[in-house]
């Protein structure tokens, strides 16, 4: 399904044609089309089932949107759902259904509407890329968000933890969604009183229900972030604006939040590709995990994968302000070792972000606004 999402959406210009995945947008348009309710999820999935059939069809599939196109310019007026036969219909419908999906995927491609947000702040692009059905209940609200770096064992009990806890605090029938994500993928999961998980990986498509089956869950899970022995991640809650008592649900998984303490010995536990907790924390803004692992004693001066970023980069790069300030406060390079591969500092991954409140932190810790990379770029280019 991965190949049909993505190339689809290349053929109709939403994506590059050196992009690699849509599975963060995918993951969040899965989650809405859940939350929204029933009739919102079969939508989906017959619209996803119709994107593999237009995924055979080749370039046939633009052209025809290109006659369409041509019907509605020489019609002078907007059409209206009369005007339109049912696979005209369903064409504007998988058109929005990829604006959205885009939206979510890379906001950075839409700076007009998006204003230097980035991937992980889904709640603020959910009031432009959200369905009408999510934004007639009140958008995508972040109730919780947390690193985790666990083993097979420890996730089990984590997820069985979590459930424990959701079936206190939620309303019979009641759901809620989480967007789990290491450094290069995302999965998404939803929980209901009574029906327990289900799970949906767009690499392992279409979505199943685990129930209560959290071993099964967990395998899911360890597939589809690589298998290793350690699997670092980051989990974020979701529900809708119209929840019951939504501050009051908040402060209940603060709660939850500090009950899950960090260990010393996770500071030495690494991941896949040697990604481990203070690099998902740093990417996610999890301030808290970052404060206590400092307090551990990890080492915030580490580069990470082929392009060397560092912490402070990544930070940069995502807008995360508090953990510029962490970082700064723990003596981390914001310059000279903070450069990567290309010889740019968190200053461009700021810059080319949108990022200004990142900017004017970094200029105070005395990153020069001028430093080049070696192309001979500053971040104002």
């Amino acid at each position: 399904m991965h190949t049909h999402v993505l190339e689809v959406g290349k053929r109709l210009g939403y994506f590059k044609e050196k992009a690699k995945g849509v599975c963060h947008g995918f993951s969040v348009r899965w989650l809405e089309a859940c939350l929204a309710g029933e009739k919102d999820e079969e939508k989906f999935s017959a619209r996803i089932e119709k994107v593999g059939k237009y995924y055979q069809l080749g370039e046939a599939f633009p052209e025809k949107i290109t006659t369409l196109k041509k019907k509605i310019i020489a019609s002078k007026k907007p059409p209206t759902e009369e005007d339109l036969n049912q696979e005209e219909q369903e064409i504007f419908d998988i058109l929005a259904f990829y604006e959205s999906l885009a939206l979510y995927h890379q906001p950075a491609n839409y700076p007009s509407l998006t204003e230097g947000l980035v991937q992980g702040e889904i709640e603020q692009i959910s009031p432009i890329a959200a369905s009408d059905s999510i934004l007639k209940k009140g958008g995508l609200q972040q109730v919780y968000s947390q690193a985790v770096i666990l083993s097979s064992t420890e996730m089990v009990k984590y997820f069985d933890e979590m459930a424990a806890f959701l079936d206190k605090n939620l309303n019979p029938e009641q759901t809620v969604g989480f967007m789990l994500e290491n450094y290069n993928h995302a999965i998404a999961l939803t929980y209901e009183q009574g029906k327990g998980w289900r799970f949906m990986d767009i690499n392992q498509y279409p979505p199943q229900a685990v129930k209560n089956d959290t071993n099964l869950l967990t395998t899911h899970i360890r597939l589809a972030f690589n298998f290793s022995y350690h699997t670092p991640f980051n989990v974020k809650l979701f529900t809708t604006g119209d929840h019951a008592n939504l501050a009051q649900f908040r402060g209940q998984f603060a709660a939850f939040k500090s009950a899950h303490n960090l260990s010393a010995e996770l500071i030495q536990r690494t991941g896949a590709d040697a990604i481990d907790l203070a690099y998902i924390a740093a990417q996610d803004g999890d301030t808290d995990t970052l404060l206590k692992l400092g307090e551990a004693g990890a080492n915030f001066n580490k580069t990470y994968g082929k392009d060397k970023h560092n912490l402070a980069w990544i930070a940069a790069q995502n807008g995360h302000t508090e953990v510029l300030k962490i970082l700064f406060n723990y003596q981390v390079d914001f310059l000279h070792k903070a450069r990567d591969n290309d010889g740019m500092t968190p200053m461009h991954a700021a810059a080319l972000n949108g990022k200004c409140e990142a900017i004017r932190i970094l200029q105070q810790q005395g990153v020069p606004l001028n430093v080049k990379d070696k192309d001979g770029l500053t971040p104002a280019h």
